[in-house]
This record gives C-alpha cells, structure tokens and sequence, in this order.
C-alpha cells in the first residue's frame, strides 16, 4: 500500500495485519501525484501565458480547460 506522510498514516496505534507492506511516498513528490500531474498539464496547455483581467476572468480560464479535458488526454498523463 502506498502512503504519504499523513500523521493518521504513522500512528503507532495502526495496526498493520502482516501481508500488507507500507510503502511511503517521499515528502514532496508532486511528480508520483496523478491529480499534480493533470493540473500541470491544465497550466502548461491552456492557462499559462495569458493575461487576466480580474478574478472572474481566472476562474472562467479554469472552468473552460477543466471542459476541454477528455479520456484521452487523462490516459495520456498516466492516469489508468
């Protein structure tokens, strides 16, 4: 089982039953994160590099490359 470092997950009143290996991710490791690596793609492909004029302009950008993610691209990032 993969585990970050959450304080629940290092709690010495976990039980752990003996055919379960713990395995814990780094401190910071974006990279091995699925959810980390679709917002990069988001920024790098359709948020990056604009001007905007105000907050509302922001969030609709957000909300317009949220409708453009398909199966496709998400199977492209490594998502299963």
């Amino acid at each position: 089982m993969i585990l970050d470092g959450s304080r629940a997950h290092l709690n010495n009143k976990l039980i752990i039953p003996k055919n379960l290996t713990l395995h814990f991710l780094p401190p910071y490791s974006p990279q091995l994160n699925p959810i980390e690596r679709l917002w990069s793609f988001i920024k790098r492909n359709y948020l990056s590099f604009k001007r905007y004029k105000d907050i509302d302009e922001v969030i609709q950008a957000g909300v317009d490359a949220w409708k453009k993610i398909n199966q496709k691209i998400v199977k492209s990032i490594g998502f299963s």
